[in-house]
C-alpha cells in the first residue's frame, strides 16, 4: 500500500513537472518569435533645426544603415529597438529611440511600421521643436538578418593581393582577434572575412603601406553592402584605425592596457589594467615591457604617452612574474604593439585633421561636437569688471536637447 502511494506521488510529481516543461518551454518559444535581428537595407534620416539663421533652414540628410535587435510583442503590434548599432553618412549622431512611440521632456516621438514576410518598414519622428530642438525623420527597410554582434569588434586587416576585379578582389581581408572564427557580414564564420572597404573614416591603404606580416588593426563591426553588378560584398565600418610599430608577425593574446591611476610607493605596483580584446577578461599590471617588440625609442615613448595620458594601448604579447621589492610583480612582454593611424585619417565633415587627430574648430576631438551656448546674462571679470560676451563655447558628447544640430559637429542652444 505504501509503495503503491509513492508510486502515484511519484507519478504525479512527473506529470505536473512535463507540463510545466512544456508550458515553459512553449512560452520561452512564444518570446523568442517576438525578437527579431535586422540589418537595415535602405534608410534615411532628415534633420531640420527649429531655429533659422538669417530665415534659412538647412536640412542635414544622411544615409542609414547598420543592425539592430527589434522586439515585436503582442502580434507585431508594437516595436521597440531594444538594441541597435546604425550610423549614418554623414555622422549625424543619430540612434534609433528604444520606444519609437514614447514621448516625454516635451519631445514627441511616433512611428508607422508594418513587417510582413521578414520585412521591417518603419517612419518615424522625433519631434522637439517645442522646445526649439531638431525635428529628426526617419524611415528604413529592414529585413531578418543573422547580423553580427552589435558591439565594436577588433580586427586585423591585410591586404587582399589576388588579382581580379574590383571589388572581388583587392580588398582586406579581416580577423576578430583573440577568436578562432570571426563572424563575417553574411552572418557565417570563418577564419577570416573578406571586405571590399574599410570605411568611412580612412582612405584605403595599397599594399605598399601594410602588409601581411604588420596588419592594420581596425575597431569597428561588419556591415552587407550591394556593390553595382557584383551583389553584396562585405564592408568594414571603422571607428578608429592603428598601424603596428614593427613589422614583426604579432604573436600572442591582444590586450588593450590602461593606466588605472594607482601611486604606490614601493614595487610592484598594479598601476595598469589588460582587458583582453574581444573578451571579458581583464588583469591587473605592474610594468609593460617593450623589450622585445623591436621597435625603436621614438616609437616607444609614443606607446608610454599614451599610457601616461590614460589612453588604451593595443598590444600583443605574453605575461611574466617577476620578483619585485615588496612582492612578485606581473608584466606584460610586448611582442607588438598599434599607434593611432595619422598619414591617411579622414575626418568626417565638420572636422580636420590635426597632427592625427579629427578636431572642431574650436578643437573638439571627434566624436565629441562642438557646443555653442548663445543667449543669456553676459558674464563680468571678477578681475577687471570687464563685460564679456555671452557666447561660450564647450566639447560635448551629445547635441541634447534643447540643443539643435545646425551643422555637422555642430551643436547651437539659445538661452532667452
Amino acid at each position: 500500500m505504501n509503495i503503491l502511494r509513492f508510486s502515484r506521488y511519484r507519478f504525479t510529481l512527473f506529470t505536473l513537472f512535463t507540463l510545466f516543461t512544456i508550458a515553459l518551454t512553449s512560452t520561452s518559444h512564444a518570446q523568442s518569435r517576438d525578437s527579431y535581428d535586422f540589418k537595415i537595407e535602405t534608410g534615411e534620416v532628415l534633420v531640420t533645426p527649429a531655429r533659422c539663421i538669417n530665415n534659412e533652414c538647412e536640412t542635414l540628410q544622411a544615409k542609414l544603415s547598420g543592425y539592430f535587435v527589434g522586439f515585436l510583442p503582442g502580434g507585431a503590434s508594437q516595436l521597440f529597438f531594444t538594441s541597435s548599432n546604425v550610423v549614418t553618412a554623414p555622422d549625424i549622431h543619430f540612434q534609433l529611440p528604444s520606444d519609437p512611440n514614447e514621448s516625454s521632456g516635451g519631445t514627441r516621438r511616433e512611428a508607422t511600421f508594418t513587417f510582413n514576410a521578414g520585412v521591417l518598414s518603419v517612419k518615424g519622428v522625433i519631434d522637439s521643436r517645442a522646445f526649439d530642438g531638431p525635428l529628426i525623420e526617419y524611415t528604413f527597410n529592414a529585413s531578418v538578418s543573422q547580423s553580427p554582434e552589435l558591439k565594436l569588434t577588433t580586427y586585423t586587416a591585410r591586404p587582399d593581393y589576388r588579382k581580379c576585379v574590383s571589388p572581388l578582389c583587392g580588398g582586406y581581408f579581416v580577423k576578430a582577434v583573440n577568436k578562432k572564427r570571426t563572424q563575417c557580414a553574411d552572418g557565417t564564420r570563418q577564419k577570416e572575412c573578406y571586405v571590399a572597404t574599410i570605411e568611412p573614416f580612412y582612405q584605403l591603404y595599397s599594399a605598399s603601406d601594410i602588409s601581411n606580416k604588420s596588419p592594420l588593426l581596425v575597431k569597428g563591426f561588419l556591415v552587407e553592402e550591394a556593390f553595382e553588378g557584383f551583389g553584396k560584398l562585405g564592408s568594414l565600418k571603422a571607428k578608429a584605425v592603428f598601424e603596428s610599430a614593427t613589422e614583426v608577425t604579432a604573436k600572442g593574446r591582444f590586450f588593450g592596457i590602461e593606466n588605472n591611476g594607482i601611486v604606490c610607493i614601493t614595487t610592484p605596483c598594479f598601476s595598469y589594467d589588460a582587458a583582453m580584446l574581444n573578451k571579458n577578461s581583464e588583469k591587473s599590471l605592474s610594468r609593460v615591457n617593450f623589450e622585445s617588440s623591436g621597435a625603436d625609442k621614438d616609437k616607444v615613448e609614443l606607446a608610454n604617452q599614451l599610457l601616461a595620458n590614460g589612453e588604451v594601448l593595443n598590444a600583443s604579447g605574453r605575461f611574466k612574474s617577476y620578483d619585485g621589492f615588496s612582492g612578485k610583480g606581473l608584466e606584460f612582454v610586448v611582442h607588438q604593439f598599434y599607434l593611432p593611424s595619422k598619414s591617411k585619417l579622414v575626418c568626417e565633415e565638420g572636422y580636420e585633421n590635426n597632427n592625427g587627430a579629427c578636431e572642431t574648430p574650436y578643437g573638439c576631438v571627434y566624436p565629441q561636437i562642438e557646443l555653442t551656448a548663445v543667449g543669456g546674462a553676459a558674464l563680468v571679470d571678477p578681475i577687471t569688471g570687464e563685460m564679456t560676451s555671452n557666447i561660450s563655447k564647450s566639447c560635448v558628447k551629445a547635441c541634447e536637447f534643447p540643443g539643435e544640430l545646425e551643422k555637422p559637429a555642430q551643436c547651437v542652444v539659445h538661452y532667452p
